[in-house]
């Protein structure tokens, strides 16, 4: 589609006035996708004066002709309060018409709002069910908290072996949770201290300020070699820049 192209730049200076023209002839031929695209055209006012109403009108206008995408984007517009006020219940809403059709971004939506209990009961086992669906049909995202989950135990028996397996998925996509994740595995569960420090490193080196404070819990105990305070403060403070409370009371117990 010549929208797309001129939307995205694919060999051509991008141009959103010419993807408009493109995407409304496309649309007077109801190709529902076309409609997706004015919709985030207006949405982000590309090409056009932003127009949260005729980004709607326009995504409603594809969701009539059962495009995922045009779903998925009101169901994100109402998770976010992007440009709306934000309403977990009208996105899940949203979020299950476009699970009927196995979208993998919509599944994990759904495990989301279930895990953290946005706009329903927290419900465990109803989250996993979810992830797994999403992990099914595609969504990476939900290697972590599967792995979260059985850490955890939380909505099944908890079992360190399957969450290393789901977490190992999630660090390939250099998922810094992840890394942390295993690091705390093999630290606490399987008490292996270097391991565990390779991985808060790496975990670290991607900036997550729980590696951070992992590390500086390490170098005040000496876990992997002498104790080093100066250093373990200089991971604390690198925490302490990212608002981390942890952080700040763990500088505080090395003042006190």
């Amino acid at each position: 589609m010549m929208g797309y192209i001129y939307m995205n730049g694919i060999e051509v200076n991008i141009d959103y006035i010419k993807a408009k023209k493109c995407f409304e002839s496309s649309s007077k031929q109801n190709f529902s996708q076309a409609f997706v695209s004015l919709g985030d055209l207006y949405l982000k006012g590309k090409g056009v004066d932003q127009n949260i109403e005729k980004a709607i009108f326009y995504y409603e206008k594809g969701k009539s002709f059962q495009n995922v995408n045009a779903i998925l984007a009101l169901g994100n517009m109402y998770f976010y309060g992007n440009k709306v006020e934000q309403n977990y219940k009208t996105a899940r809403e949203y979020y299950e018409l476009a699970a009927q059709k196995n979208n993998p971004n919509a599944l994990y939506y759904l495990g989301y709002l279930y895990y953290y209990g946005y706009g329903v009961d927290r419900n465990y086992e109803e989250s996993k069910k979810y992830f797994e669906m999403a992990e099914k049909y595609g969504n990476i995202d939900a290697y972590f908290i599967l792995g979260k989950l059985y850490h955890e135990g939380k909505g099944v028996e908890q079992d360190y072996d399957k969450a290393l397996n789901y977490y190992e998925l999630a660090a390939k996509q250099n998922d810094s949770d992840a890394l942390n994740g295993i690091g705390l595995i093999y630290y606490k569960f399987k008490k292996d201290y270097t391991k565990a420090f390779t991985y808060f490193e790496r975990s670290a080196a991607l900036e997550n300020y729980y590696a951070y404070n992992n590390l500086a819990e390490f170098y005040i105990y000496g876990y992997v070699g002498p104790k080093d305070y100066p250093k373990a403060k200089y991971y604390y403070e690198l925490s302490s820049k990212q608002n981390n409370t942890d952080a700040f009371i763990g500088l505080g117990n090395m003042y006190y």
